[in-house]
């Protein structure tokens, strides 16, 4: 998988702290605090039936999930943003600009069902490697970042 595939953000995002498919896809770049070093989590994209629907969490200071980020997911964040940027130069009429962060090559934005069927195929061809290490486990990551 390419660094400038769009379910490379998501699987680093999903296996560092944890969060569910609605919560990465609903990561807008004003969620990103690169001074404070945090992410916040206020929406969430949910599909019910065949449609997505784009949800903001209650607005109280409980509700949010503030989520430390390191370096690490800094630097990666900041290099998505640049592919998101060389992308829309090479697409100036036909790129989408939302502000998501998991976006589409064409930046719309993705549906949850693209990271369900893609990641099957990503599952199916390092499924050797995964299995041995263990690490596409839901119990394993959910929410890492968690304070016990």
């Amino acid at each position: 998988m390419s660094k400038d595939d769009p379910l490379a953000l998501i699987i680093l995002l999903t296996l560092f702290f944890g969060l569910r498919r609605s919560e990465v896809l609903g990561l807008k770049w004003d969620a990103i605090n690169y001074e404070d070093k945090t992410m916040i989590i206020k929406v969430v994209v949910v599909k019910i039936g065949k449609k997505t629907y784009i949800k903001d969490l209650p607005k109280s200071d409980s509700s949010y999930a503030i989520i430390p980020l390191s370096d690490i997911i800094i630097a990666e964040l900041i290099k998505w943003k640049q592919v998101q940027e060389e992308r829309q130069k090479m697409q100036p009429n036909d790129y989408i600009n939302n502000d998501y962060i998991c976006t589409m090559f064409n930046g719309a934005h993705m549906k949850p069902s693209y990271i369900s069927q893609h990641f099957q195929v990503l599952l199916h061809d390092f499924d050797e490697l995964f299995k041995h290490h263990g690490i596409i486990s839901r119990k394993n990551v959910k929410h890492t970042w968690h304070k016990s």
